[in-house]
């Protein structure tokens, strides 16, 4: 059993070596783009819930080697990998599983075990901002038999609560005194440790940070985050280290870059105690990047959460304010902006509103214009019909009383030349059979004939359309001929124009009551009324269809 667990310690450890490697390539070819190691971020994260399944079998597989009826030294080894697991996900379960690992140290009474079981427990206890009682819990520990890479850890994990202790403190003496305290543990933390391990590096870079030497812990901090053999948890803190020294140097972009390599390391080994995504969210927020900073910094107030650390709480809770209230300030810029838009938008319909009203009422304007216009229009082609009507009328009746004026001229005329030759040979016998030629009733009845003929050459369907008219009666109705009867004779009469009964009367040589009778008779026979009788007969057409 024993064997078969230090082979999956050596090839997790080995897998985690070479993972680290690959991370630090693929990250460094990434952080040339500010936007592409942003969405290598972001795509890390949606990738939390297949990396939390997985992390939680792997707890599970460990859980399953913890027997407390087993040796000690399995189990030393077993927690041990459960806390290395836990430390830096879950304070509650670490901090329970550390206190395990302690017991099992002592139990053992092996002081290797026992410091590395104190520093293990120290530090968790340090990421949950449990100060004083991390410090007390490193108190009495014998560090002999131990190597020079455990009394350095040892060591810097005192100096590092000590520090912490100064930061928290408001008495400038106390804080002065911790500060003395940290810089006393870290120089024995570096004085032991190999010149030309990581941890030299990372505590020589760590005092040059203390010491406001920026500049020397730039060049230390990039050379270290560079080696192929940085493990990426410590990565991901030193790379954070660099992200807060540009902070420093308010160099935005470079510390963008360096507090995003090491959140997406973070992110890789689902770490819950951080601090580089809540500088992270604070850079974005400081360059406008909201949407982005919003959820940083909800993200890493969750992970806090769950981690339980108070101090990574006060961190989150420094910067959420000022993100949410540019939000809130954004929000409110974006509803001005909505209302103004709105109002020009109402603005704009009122005005298409009255456009639309403008032109509707100068189209109906213009469609009664129009109508009008047409109605002139039809006023004029029937003005200019009556007129060539009447000129036709004109024409045809001037020529008509001209030739029965000549016939009648000349019938005289030759009348009165054998007149003079018989009154002056004064035969009286001839004179009277000259004087017995005239006859006044057949000269009448000649010229109504010429009339009708004249008449029915302009109307040749007046006689239908009369017929057409007269609907109740088809006894009474009109034959068709080349001349008119009296009734025929006054609504052709009307159809001329003319509609006074006293001239039709003298015209045809009736009296006006004999004229108006011959009119009833024919109306009483249409159901027309009488306006709209009289108005057909003047809309009959001169022209034969």
């Amino acid at each position: 059993m024993v064997g078969n667990r230090t082979k999956y310690i050596r090839f997790w450890t080995c897998f985690k070596f070479l993972f680290s490697v690959l991370l630090i390539g693929c990250l460094f070819s990434c952080s040339n783009s500010k936007n592409d190691s942003l969405r290598l971020l972001d795509e890390e994260i949606l990738k939390r819930p297949i990396r939390e399944k997985a992390k939680k079998r792997r707890i599970d597989s460990l859980l399953s080697y913890y027997n407390p009826s087993a040796s000690s030294l399995e189990n030393f080894t077993t927690l041990k990998s459960i806390c290395e697991e836990y430390k830096s996900f879950s304070f509650d379960s670490a901090s329970k599983y550390s206190v395990l690992l302690l017991r099992e140290a002592k139990k053992n009474k092996v002081n290797t075990q026992v410091a590395e079981a104190a520093t293990l427990h120290a530090y968790i206890l340090l990421s949950a901002g449990i100060i004083n009682q991390g410090i007390d819990s490193l108190k009495n520990i014998s560090l002999d038999s131990c190597d020079n890479s455990l009394r350095a850890r040892y060591l810097f994990t005192l100096s590092k609560g000590y520090y912490e202790l100064a930061n928290f403190n408001s008495e400038k003496a106390f804080s002065i005194e911790f500060n003395e305290l940290g810089n006393r543990y870290l120089d024995s933390a570096i004085k032991i440790s190999s010149p030309e391990s990581i941890e030299f590096q990372s505590y020589s870079g760590y005092k040059a940070l203390k010491e406001s030497k920026l500049d020397k812990a730039r060049t230390i901090y990039e050379k270290l985050i560079v080696r192929s053999d940085l493990p990426k948890r410590q990565l991901a803190m030193e790379a954070a280290c660099l992200g807060y020294i540009y902070e420093k140097l308010k160099d935005n972009r470079k510390s963008i870059e360096y507090f995003t390599i090491s959140a997406i390391s973070d992110e890789i080994l689902l770490v819950k105690e951080y601090t580089s995504l809540i500088r992270l969210a604070y850079h974005l927020f400081e360059i406008g990047d909201l949407d982005r900073s919003n959820f940083y910094i909800n993200l890493a107030l969750e992970d806090a959460n769950f981690f339980g650390s108070k101090q990574r709480k006060i961190q989150v809770l420094e910067v959420l304010p000022l993100i949410k209230a540019q939000q809130l300030g954004l929000i409110k810029e974006k509803r001005d902006n909505l209302i103004i838009l709105l109002a020009l938008l109402v603005l704009f319909l009122l005005g298409c509103i009255w456009l639309i009203r403008t032109t509707i009422i100068k189209n109906q304007k213009i469609k009664k214009n129009e109508e009008r216009l047409e109605q002139y229009n039809h006023e004029l082609e029937r003005k200019k019909n009556e007129l060539e009507e009447a000129q036709i009328i004109k024409e045809e009746y001037v020529g008509h009383f001209f030739q029965t004026n000549t016939r009648l001229i000349n019938k005289l005329e030759k009348l009165f030349n054998d007149l003079e030759k018989s009154i002056a040979s004064k035969d009286i016998s001839e004179i009277k059979f000259q004087l017995s030629v005239i006859k006044p009733n057949h000269e009448k009845k000649k010229l109504l004939h010429d009339f009708d003929l004249a008449f029915l050459k302009i109307f040749p369907d007046f006689i239908n359309e009369i017929n057409k008219i007269i609907d109740l009666d088809d006894d009474f109705k009109f034959e068709v001929t080349d001349s008119l009867n009296t009734e025929l004779r006054i609504f052709a009469l009307m159809r001329m124009g003319i509609h006074n009964n006293e001239t039709i009367a003298k015209a045809l040589g009736y009296s006006v009551n004999t004229i108006y009778t011959y009119k009833t008779k024919v109306r009483n026979k249409s159901s027309l009324s009488t306006e709209d009788f009289d108005l057909a007969i003047r809309n009959i057409s001169s022209v034969k269809k």
